[in-house]
């Protein structure tokens, strides 16, 4: 008798989980839908995903604007997993950021960040020579 009102249990569970399924879920109202102006709207705009904020720090690295790069990878670190495949990068390239700007002991922060959590980065190398370094510049 338990058994039958187990079945009969599963099978309504079952029957209301298709229920909900069946029916696709409404889209969000467009801000102009809503009467919001579009510059309030807490929906991320297109292309604002963690690989926008990566790409964004790559591109101000590349022109030697640090801090921006710093703050886009710090974006990045923020808005993706934390396995994310460029997740090590970031990390790399924050260490070299503050590494750039001469705050050696932020950078030794990150470098050893990325050497004790990312034992098997392609930046491992050179943050341990980066971290040598950084050592060095702080008399340690």
């Amino acid at each position: 008798m338990k058994l039958t009102k187990i079945k009969a249990l599963a099978v309504v569970l079952f029957s209301m989980t298709m229920a909900n399924c069946s029916s696709p879920p409404k889209p969000p109202a467009t801000p102009a839908e809503s009467g919001a102006p579009p510059y309030i709207s807490s929906r991320p705009r297109l292309g604002e995903g963690a690989n926008f904020f990566y790409r964004k720090g790559e591109e101000a690295y590349a022109r030697r604007e640090y801090k921006q790069a710093l703050d886009a990878y710090k974006k990045f670190l923020g808005s993706t997993q934390p396995d994310h495949p460029l997740t090590d990068n970031a990390v790399f390239k924050i260490g070299m950021c503050w590494f750039e700007m001469k705050s050696y002991r932020d950078a030794l922060y990150f470098f050893n960040s990325l050497i004790s959590r990312f034992p098997d980065s392609e930046n491992r190398a050179e943050a341990v020579i980066n971290s040598a370094i950084c050592l060095f510049q702080l008399n340690e």
